[in-house]
């Protein structure tokens, strides 16, 4: 009897391991100003155009697209604006943990020293007249409209104090407000969907 219960117990842990949503890859999240530059500068196939480009796509290698609408900055403002991105989804960021109060787009303090890390990282010769875009992604939670805008909301606090802390054209920082049109993982777990709520930075053609 004592080895049956154990078989089924076992049988359900497998079932649990197996019926759970796996990721294709592990997503990688940089920590240091090495990583976000390396990140930054690797190779990607195809254009660098973000959301920044005259095209308003985000066009790398081939297949079928998709139309997302994302909430750009315009004259301080937040503007709606319909790109196109790979039905694989975004590909060419550095994803960051950079971590929000809830429903706010006020920075946790624990994540100050990762935004330092990306300010060096952008002060950095390679890249420090290049156009950045930084995009704020959220989970599923909450409503398209909601998430929309916290994202954008997200994303400019992180510009401001990149612009207040560091030497950094602010100009040459665009931002897009993403919602939770570009997880990394399916909505369906807390660690999941922690994964999902991020700060990503790539590099474009030019700045809004």
């Amino acid at each position: 009897m004592l080895a049956l219960a154990r078989l089924l117990l076992l049988i359900l842990v497998l079932c649990q391991v197996l019926c759970q949503p796996a990721l294709a890859a592990e997503p990688e999240f940089a920590t240091s100003a090495d990583d976000i530059l390396r990140g930054l500068t690797a190779p990607r196939p195809g254009s660098t155009s973000g959301t920044g480009g005259s095209d308003l796509k985000v066009a790398w290698g081939s297949g079928s697209m998709k139309k997302l609408t994302v909430l750009v900055e315009k004259d301080g403002s937040p503007a709606r604006r319909e790109i196109e991105v790979p039905e694989a989804g975004l590909c060419g960021g550095v994803n960051l943990k950079i971590e929000f109060d809830v429903n706010a787009d006020t920075i946790r303090p624990g994540s100050k020293p990762l935004l330092n890390e990306l300010g060096k990282a952008l002060t950095n010769a390679r890249v420090r007249d290049k156009p950045v875009e930084i995009r704020g992604h959220t989970d599923a939670d909450g409503s398209d409209t909601a998430n929309l805008e916290l994202s954008f909301r997200r994303a400019m606090a992180v510009k401001r104090y990149l612009a207040a802390n560091f030497d950094l054209d602010a100009g040459r920082l665009s931002v897009a407000g993403y919602g939770e049109a570009a997880p990394l993982a399916p909505n369906t777990t807390r660690e999941f969907k922690q994964m999902n709520r991020r700060v990503e930075v790539v590099l474009v053609d030019k700045a809004w």
